[in-house]
């Protein structure tokens, strides 16, 4: 978890599944770009599953796992 000024940044990796969770696009695109120099990634876009949990958003911006 990375906390930047008055947003969050979640960053879950478990083997070589890694997610990247954040409020602010610019800095999502920062990290992704330093991953990507040194690792080989596959982008999935929106994910709606990780680890075989279940990720469902909702319109109030939140996100939930089940």
């Amino acid at each position: 978890m990375i906390i930047r000024n008055d947003y969050i940044i979640y960053i879950a990796l478990y083997i070589d599944d890694l997610l990247i969770i954040s409020e602010n696009n610019n800095d999502f695109m920062k990290i992704k770009r330093r991953l990507m120099k040194k690792f080989e990634i596959k982008n999935l876009n929106i994910t709606k599953k990780f680890l075989e949990m279940k990720i469902k958003y909702n319109n109030n911006d939140s996100i939930k796992l089940y």
